[in-house]
């Protein structure tokens, strides 16, 4: 189970996030709870994203879980306002290896077969992309100026690894 809490502008007002209550592999829908109106809500997902909360209040991070057309559970990453009760979240981006926000939480950076990429937030529209074939990603991070996006790279079939730099 995870409780994940975020505090508003206004002392009393927060919100609490509940997720993966139960056995793993069946969890049941997450739960917001909206403190300036006393709501409960049961989201279409089962478990959020890590950093569930975007750090200005205004948004939502979910795990949006799916089978791929292989037939195996893949991750999506779906976005929501925060306040905006009752609404769907929308898709940013499918199997986003890696997938790490940029200091000023304007980009995200992820990874996918072969790919290194770079949306703007919370649009989703694609800023870049860059081809690491034949080495898929295993984990991105920004330096702390959000100037320059590293990742490490691996062969699947292979012990190779590699290290990539980039300036988006």
């Amino acid at each position: 189970m995870t409780l994940r809490a975020r505090a508003d502008v206004a002392p009393d007002h927060y919100h609490l996030l509940l997720s993966g209550v139960g056995e793993e592999g069946n969890f049941p829908n997450v739960l917001l709870y909206h403190s300036e109106n006393d709501v409960v809500e049961e989201l279409p997902f089962q478990q959020a994203w890590p950093q569930a909360f975007s750090p200005d209040h205004q948004w939502l991070l979910l795990d949006g879980k799916f089978i791929n057309a292989d037939g195996y559970e893949s991750h999506a990453l779906s976005v929501r306002e925060l306040e905006a009760t009752g609404s769907d979240a929308r898709r940013l981006a499918e199997m986003p290896l890696g997938a790490v926000f940029s200091p000023d939480w304007t980009r995200i950076a992820f990874g996918a077969t072969g790919t290194l990429s770079t949306i703007s937030f919370p649009d989703g529209e694609l800023l870049n992309s860059w081809s690491i074939a034949p080495y898929n990603v295993q984990s991105v991070a920004w330096s702390f100026d959000g100037r320059y996006l590293a990742a490490i790279g691996f062969m699947p079939e292979a012990s190779g690894q590699a290290l990539f730099v980039v300036e988006p």
